[in-house]
């Protein structure tokens, strides 16, 4: 189905996508589609006061994504502040737009609309309404910004791909440091068993379905 497509993740900020659906971008890029990934805040202010250098999560993000299969001239980071996208969702809009215009994919992974993050709502609604008319769209699982997620498609994922998910989430020691409870392996493997387990396979990730144009 999504064999040699092209996709776009969009990523409220750097590592939102990995630590979402890193498994099923694995699958994606390992089945010849090619993967576009916009990540909207490189969230250079959680980097101030520590031993970090404030580029480093763009430098993480890059390359945990060359682990799933992305590749570097495919990466766009964007530096909108973190946290404040709320008060001006326009310029989220046109920096989807011009994305939508220069890559124009079949298919849009984007947060839940109803997360409770309040960056993410804002980069879930303007996609849905960037990308409204001819563009399949799929929001991903982030379950320590869900209050409620009940997927209704699912792409299963295997072992491997799974195995470098978990990989590319480890290049973030920025987050490794900050103790992020959501980064640890028996976290990222008990979803994915949970996931798969509800469509009877080993692994997956579950999306809710936006908006779903099947092209014969």
């Amino acid at each position: 189905m999504f064999t040699d497509k092209t996709i776009l993740a969009i990523s409220p900020h750097t590592d939102d996508v990995e630590l979402a659906c890193g498994g099923a971008i694995a699958e994606l890029t390992a089945h010849g589609s090619r993967v576009y990934y916009v990540g909207l805040s490189d969230c250079q202010d959680t980097l101030i006061n520590t031993r970090f250098p404030i580029d480093q999560l763009a430098k993480e993000c890059r390359s945990a994504l060359r682990i799933l299969g992305v590749k570097n001239k495919d990466i766009s980071i964007f530096q909108h502040q973190n946290k404040f996208f709320c008060q001006d969702p326009k310029q989220i809009f046109k920096t989807l737009e011009k994305l939508r215009d220069s890559i124009q994919p079949d298919l849009v992974l984007i947060p839940d609309v109803n997360q409770t993050h309040q960056d993410h709502k804002v980069v879930a609604e303007q996609a849905i309404s960037v990308f409204r008319r001819k563009t399949s769209m799929l929001s991903y699982e982030q379950p320590w910004n869900d209050l409620q997620f009940t997927p209704d498609f699912f792409i299963q994922i295997s072992a491997k791909s799974l195995s470098l998910k978990m990989k590319a989430i480890k290049t973030y020691k920025t987050q490794v440091a900050f103790k992020r409870g959501y980064l640890s392996k028996e976290f990222i493997y008990g979803l994915a068993a949970v996931r798969g387990v509800q469509i009877n396979v080993q692994y997956a990730e579950g999306f809710k379905v936006v908006k779903f144009i099947e092209k014969l």
